[in-house]
């Protein structure tokens, strides 16, 4: 929040109005919120559940997840990445064992964010799985402040 903030009040300079620089501050932030979860639709599930239920789960969720980088954010304007997590969904659909990816599956250079997503994860709950199984899900976060697009 205390990006678009500072985004807003430099936007007010250069576009002379309030109103316009809150649309356009709001509009890059759905546009990249639009596009970080396109970038993320490689999930991969193992097991009895499938991608869109863990998706479901996964949207209703984004606020913590946005918190964790955003926490982080204040502290490093220019932070952005990728945080892949991997964790099991049991067979009561309680989330449990999450593992922050290392090498190329996670890029951003901030382990707090995976920390603090990682202690939101267990606290989900997902549909138990069929058939009384587990299921295994890797997760991709691309993470990206609302005022820095990357090109794609």
């Amino acid at each position: 929040m205390f990006v678009e903030i500072s985004q807003m009040q430099r936007l007010i300079v250069f576009l002379g109005h309030p109103t316009y620089s809150l649309s356009v501050v709001l509009f890059s932030r759905l546009v990249s919120s639009g596009v970080g979860s396109y970038l993320t639709s490689s999930v991969e599930v193992r097991g009895a559940l499938s991608k869109e239920v863990i998706k479901r789960v996964i949207q209703r969720h984004v606020n913590e997840v946005r918190y964790c980088y955003e926490q982080q954010l204040t502290l490093n304007p220019k932070l952005t990445g990728k945080v892949s997590i991997k964790w099991q969904i049991n067979a009561d659909g309680r989330a449990s064992n999450p593992m922050l990816l290392g090498g190329d599956a996670t890029t951003l250079p901030n382990e707090e964010v995976g920390r603090c997503i990682m202690s939101r994860i267990v606290t989900w709950e997902f549909p138990k799985p069929r058939g009384g199984g587990i299921a295994i899900v890797t997760y991709p976060w691309i993470l990206r402040s609302s005022g820095s697009m990357a090109a794609g």
